[in-house]
């Protein structure tokens, strides 16, 4: 029954979309939560919001015909199972054209089942900004197959940004295919076209006291790499981000930006 409602919903939400926006949709939201779970704030100004309820089962034809139809500005997606309606939602999202696309999945199962590098490649070609959240199966070759995306331009690349939380196995992972090592926060290489700057900053804590963030900024090329280094302390996640940037010249402000420290980490080993 569920998936019948949500059908006729979804079209009579097309219709009003494309006769008000010109198929222009600035936040498109498809969040799936328990039945029970407060509702989300109303939609603003041009804004459509889908809630779809765990306890029931739907169908994605209705957003395939949105994907088909629509461009949006920012695409929010999260979901919370792993069955064949997720799936082809998980599939959809390559589909959709986007500027902006946010995925959370809320089930590991989900991204088990994914082949997650090959996964972010495709995203990488459909859409700007992406942000992944809760994907605790993105393993280190998984990141490294969309950074060296992400650096050849290869496979249509739009992206510009990605950001994720990693975990200090997979950033190592990560790194050290790219001949970086890093043993207790300190970097080192042997390779003389990476860069490597530091920004050290502080901050108050909720229990009053002053701590101390270090956030590490890698170069190589025009693809900037930036590690939150609370990832390699104990089994904690940290954020993780890859930048592209457009020009030579945006690589060298982000260089300077902030008071960054350079770090020589040019060593053998």
């Amino acid at each position: 029954m569920g998936m019948y409602c949500l059908r006729a919903r979804v079209n009579r939400r097309l219709r009003a979309i494309e006769a008000s926006t010109s198929y222009y949709v600035d936040k498109l939201i498809v969040r799936e939560q328990s039945m029970f779970s407060p509702l989300p704030t109303p939609p603003k100004h041009n804004e459509q919001v889908f809630v779809l309820h765990q306890e029931k089962c739907y169908s994605s034809d209705g957003f395939r015909k949105i994907a088909e139809n629509v461009s949006v500005g920012q695409l929010s997606v999260t979901l919370s199972g792993s069955d064949r309606f997720h799936r082809e939602m998980c599939n959809l999202i390559k589909n959709f054209d986007a500027e902006t696309v946010n995925i959370e999945f809320l089930s590991h199962w989900m991204t088990s089942s994914l082949p997650m590098g090959a996964y972010l490649v495709e995203l990488a070609a459909a859409c700007t900004n992406l942000t992944m959240t809760r994907c605790e199966n993105v393993l280190g070759p998984d990141v490294d197959m969309l950074y060296q995306t992400m650096m050849t331009g290869a496979a249509n690349c739009k992206l510009r940004t990605f950001s994720m939380e990693l975990g200090p196995l997979a950033c190592t992972v990560f790194l050290g295919r790219n001949d970086i090592k890093c043993t207790d926060g300190q970097f080192s290489t042997w390779r003389r076209d990476i860069e490597v700057y530091q920004l050290i900053y502080y901050y108050e804590r909720d229990d009053d006291e002053i701590a101390q963030k270090c956030i590490t900024h890698i170069f190589e090329g025009n693809v900037e790499i930036v590690i939150d280094n609370e990832i390699f302390y104990g089994d904690f996640t940290g954020t993780f981000e890859l930048k592209r940037h457009e020009s030579i010249e945006s690589v060298e402000a982000a260089k300077i930006k902030d008071d960054k420290v350079y770090l020589d980490i040019s060593i053998a080993y």
